[in-house]
């Protein structure tokens, strides 16, 4: 919480939020309560040394605990891949955050259609 402006917002294909307890609520607790073993790889990190940081990511797990995003656990691993955009105020704190990727794969995963894409990724 010490990292976060109070007001500071969220926005993802799956949510938007305002406030850092807003944003662990509806976006963080739900992603760790459906993905247990939840598991977040940066591929790539890029700043511009003061107000913005950029990440390259992969997001997998095994959607064994809670419903996520209106779907049932199926038990299946699945993987996404997206870019985080984090801005910072003059303070060194998060006011934003905009997190991108493609809803539809992840829903597809979801939903039972697609497999995981993280056995078919390239080694880093």
């Amino acid at each position: 919480d010490a990292h976060f402006y109070p007001q500071c917002t969220n926005h993802s294909p799956i949510s938007s939020t305002i406030g850092i307890n807003d944003f662990k609520q509806c976006f963080v607790l739900p992603l760790f309560d459906a993905f247990p073993d939840l598991k977040w790889v940066s591929h790539e990190v890029i700043s511009d040394g003061r107000t913005s940081i950029v990440s390259r990511f992969t997001f997998s797990g095994t959607h064994k605990g809670k419903p996520f995003a209106g779907f049932q656990p199926q038990n299946k691993k699945i993987s996404w891949e997206g870019i985080t955009i984090i801005h910072l105020d003059d303070a060194g704190l998060i006011y934003e955050i905009r997190t991108l990727f493609d809803r539809e794969e992840l829903f597809s995963q979801l939903a039972g259609d697609k497999k995981s894409k993280e056995n078919d990724q390239k080694p880093e």
